[in-house]
């Protein structure tokens, strides 16, 4: 007996694991719909292996490997009175009300052999034994500070950013501008003071602005210092890179979209920018990386704007009725034209719609497995600004997609529709119809009331198979994520493999 449950838990692991769910549900998003013409844009120089499973983890360290080791470890007292535990959006997160002393001890060694230099950009021999002794020691303190041992050497503008700061020393340039071209003892020491007694995390805040343009330049920074991304040549395509990679960034982070990051979001989301750079600055094979900084997942997005922007030109907003050849003219005019105004999402920049507004388009139509995609369809959808879809709001968009169903022959009954619908999200079609966000989003079934509204491309798949069966995607827990979503994986890749064997 014992033996079947342990055999039907591994089961059920194995099917709702995001690692196995390509395997699992067979995407359409494979099959090619139509030819995308080649871009100069240069491909990953390293082939994806495929998605087997890896035997050491890409952003594994020796670091992190000894903080698994500390579960038995004892913790001194000082820590637990210090930190609080949080569950958010994106897990567990801990807050510290102030830095262990330990922690600032070492800072400040580290600081005092900075001070001693004439030059920022000479290079120091590094040792982390000591920094390794602390994670072991304060597990929960650098819970998303993950230290690549291999580095022997760092200049001193990055090892006062990485050992004293606690930021990625991949981000010192962006830290550098922050100083005095030529930065004196008290410049290094007056910074450091304004955020010493603040965790990592918080620091980042303190230090940066992080809007837009202050992540945009984050991004630039790790792009334009990390080996792996020498190849994206000219730097065009490594500043569209950046603007990609923050427009990700948003998307995941930023839930009110007001494309402005601020400590107070992040303990509620627990969405980490510092994690997301300390992945990527210990990752050897981007072309693996599933996060914010994966370039097999820029070059389609690239490419996808670049086949609708004025001229294949990226840098140039598109009009409307470029934005209406999305996708073979999938979404109804209506749609298109309130996405256009930034309805579904602000604009990153008033009246135009930009790379980084079409990428929240993209990911919104694809990764329709996270409440990011959904909040942006809702938002599209509730003409009546009510907080909620009624009937006034469906009939706005179905009575469009009427005359399309019409030109293809399609019987429809719009009564029928909408007691389906309200079947599947309120599970009673006696009540009226009317529905909230919460009610949409946990029932699972909002893509088929988008569909219905939205495209009738779309619709008509849904129409061709059991709704329920259709929505199965959605079946295996909240995504929060994109770089998480099952259906965004199948899509880049499959994507990607498409686009660059036309090259």
């Amino acid at each position: 007996m014992n033996e079947d449950i342990i055999v039907d838990n591994l089961m059920f692991m194995f099917i709702t694991d995001v690692e196995n769910f390509d395997t699992i549900i067979q995407s359409d998003f494979r099959k090619q719909k139509s030819l995308l013409s080649p871009s100069k844009i240069p491909q990953s120089p390293v082939k994806r292996t495929g998605d087997t499973p890896k035997l050491r983890s890409s952003n594994m360290t020796d670091s992190s490997a000894l903080q698994s080791m500390t579960s038995s470890h004892m913790r001194i007292p000082s820590l637990i009175q210090t930190m609080n535990a949080k569950i958010t959006k994106y897990g567990k997160i801990y807050l510290f009300k102030m830095v262990p002393q330990k922690i600032l001890q070492y800072e400040n060694i580290v600081l005092q052999s900075i001070l001693n230099c004439e030059d920022m950009d000479v290079q120091l021999q590094i040792s982390y034994q000591d920094k390794i002794n602390l994670q072991v020691e304060f597990k929960e303190y650098f819970q998303h500070i993950i230290t690549n041992t291999t580095k022997t050497q760092l200049s001193a503008a990055e090892l006062f950013t990485e050992e004293v700061l606690g930021l990625p020393h991949m981000i010192s340039s962006a830290v550098m501008k922050l100083l005095p071209l030529n930065p004196s003892n008290e410049d290094l020491s007056k910074l450091y003071d304004k955020v010493k007694n603040f965790h990592p995390e918080q620091r980042l805040y303190e230090l940066f602005p992080m809007n837009f343009q202050s992540v945009l330049e984050l991004c630039a920074s790790v792009i334009g210092t990390h080996p792996e991304y020498a190849f994206v040549q000219p730097q065009i395509y490594a500043d569209s890179l950046a603007r990609a990679t923050a427009a990700r960034i948003f998307y995941d982070a930023d839930f009110t979209g007001k494309w402005q990051l601020t400590f107070d979001q992040y303990k509620k989301t627990g969405y980490s920018v510092l994690k997301q750079i300390f992945q990527v600055q210990n990752t050897a094979d981007i072309s693996t990386l599933d996060s914010p900084f994966g370039y097999e997942q820029f070059y389609v997005m690239y490419c996808l704007y670049s086949k609708y922007a004025p001229g294949n030109n990226v840098e140039k907003p598109l009009a409307e009725i470029q934005l209406r050849a999305f996708n073979e003219f999938q979404y109804s005019a209506r749609f298109v034209a309130r996405v256009f105004r930034g309805v579904g999402r602000p604009l990153l920049t008033k009246n135009q719609f930009n790379f980084e507004d079409f990428i929240v388009m993209l990911l919104s139509d694809v990764c329709y497995d996270t409440e990011q995609s959904c909040r942006f369809m809702f938002n599209v959808a509730d003409i009546s600004a009510q907080n909620s879809i009624s009937k006034f709001d469906f009939d706005y968009f179905f009575s469009e997609n009427q005359i399309q169903f019409e030109q293809r022959g399609v019987t429809t009954q719009r009564q029928d529709i909408l007691i389906q619908l309200q079947d599947m999200i309120k599970f009673n079609y006696d009540e009226d119809f009317n529905f909230s966000f919460e009610q949409i989003r946990r029932s699972k079934m909002h893509m088929n009331l988008f569909d219905a509204m939205f495209s009738v491309q779309k619709f008509v798949q849904f129409e061709n198979r059991d709704p329920y069966v259709a929505n199965s995607e959605l079946q295996t827990g909240n995504v929060v994520s994109h770089c998480d979503s099952g259906v965004w994986r199948a899509f880049w890749q499959g994507m990607y493999d498409s686009i660059s064997g036309d090259d």
